[in-house]
């Protein structure tokens, strides 16, 4: 006991400064307490006097016989002390390495690279849809019926639709033929090589898939004169799969008044549906208001939203006049 008691008084008289270790400073002993502490103690040391606020640093100063310096409360570190700074760095931690920043094209306009990034995803999500065996060429007996039948539930694309300039290039003009050099080959190589080789083209109007001419009208025209009926489509459900390939409106009539709850105007056998185009487009998991959508995309008819009732009609708005060599035979 003795033998430790003078080993320490040892200690403390070759190492003044590591008085600060034990709440002693170098000129008596100094009150530990800090809510009892005079307002005047301890603050006219100077720095060579002053204790140490962190252990470590006060334990390097006095080993190497410098006076303690003052440096932040806890926050030093081992390192600190041995000499290594602290960065900043991803995730809020300690190392060497500095911040990481991700470099931003800011020549590409947000919206484009919102219009990239989506068609990247549709056409991602196309190409793990295979499109079936011993398929080499798409042509008016054939393209529709495939295209359809490969389409596939998906968190991207939510329906494919054959607008009617699309369907007339196979049926009326009977020009759109592909050839398909890929094999086996995905739905993404159908639609690819009917935008390379014919006047079809694809537009992603989320979350729809439109195949079309550059005469049709990508936008459906829907008038809303009644809100709440609006409201009630928009939360109803579509049926979960749906495949209608050359459907009349009679058909697609009888679907609609199921699901969606409401009156549908034409009547069934009405002259007012017989000039209405056909309807070839596949879907899963429509809402109401996007398989209203669909079906006045599909059909390019207008759609008037009243009281408890959709009124399909005939797309008042003009439309390009297609264009052809020859007249089709």
């Amino acid at each position: 006991m003795l033998r430790g008691v003078i080993w320490f008084l040892i200690c403390l008289a070759q190492y003044p400064s590591a008085f600060s270790l034990f709440g002693v400073q170098a000129n008596g002993w100094g009150n530990p307490n800090p809510e009892a502490r005079s307002p005047k103690e301890g603050r006219s040391l100077k720095p060579e006097d002053a204790p140490g606020r962190c252990w470590i640093t006060a334990l390097i100063a006095a080993d190497a016989r410098q006076p303690s310096i003052s440096a932040p409360c806890r926050s030093c570190t081992l390192a600190q002390a041995a000499g290594f700074g602290l960065r900043i760095s991803d995730f809020l931690r300690p190392s060497g390495f500095g911040l990481r920043v991700c470099a931003l094209d800011t020549t590409v306009p947000p919206k484009q690279r919102f219009s990239q990034a989506v068609a990247e995803t549709w056409q991602s999500a196309l190409s793990h849809m295979p499109l079936g065996t011993n398929v080499t060429q798409l042509n008016r007996t054939n393209c529709v019926g495939i295209l359809l039948r490969a389409f596939q539930c998906n968190d991207v694309v939510k329906a494919l639709i054959f607008m009617p300039g699309a369907t007339d290039e196979l049926y009326f003009f009977r020009r759109a033929r592909a050839e398909l050099t890929n094999s086996p080959a995905s739905l993404l190589d159908a639609v690819s090589a009917l935008t390379n080789q014919t006047r079809i083209r694809a537009t992603f109007r989320p979350p729809l898939l439109l195949l079309h001419s550059a005469e049709d009208l990508l936008e459906p025209a829907i008038r809303i004169e009644h809100q709440p009926t609006a409201d009630k489509i928009r939360q109803a459900r579509f049926v979960a799969h749906a495949v209608y390939n050359d459907r009349d409106w009679d058909y697609l009539r009888n679907v609609l008044r199921w699901s969606l709850r409401t009156d549908m105007r034409p009547v069934s056998h009405s002259h007012d549906s017989w000039h209405f185009y056909r309807h070839s487009f596949a879907a899963w998991n429509l809402t109401g208001w996007e398989a209203l959508e669909a079906t006045a995309l599909a059909g390019q008819e207008g759609v008037t939203v009243r009281r408890k009732q959709l009124v399909f009609g005939l797309d008042p708005r003009p439309r390009t006049a297609p264009k052809f060599d020859e007249f089709p035979r």
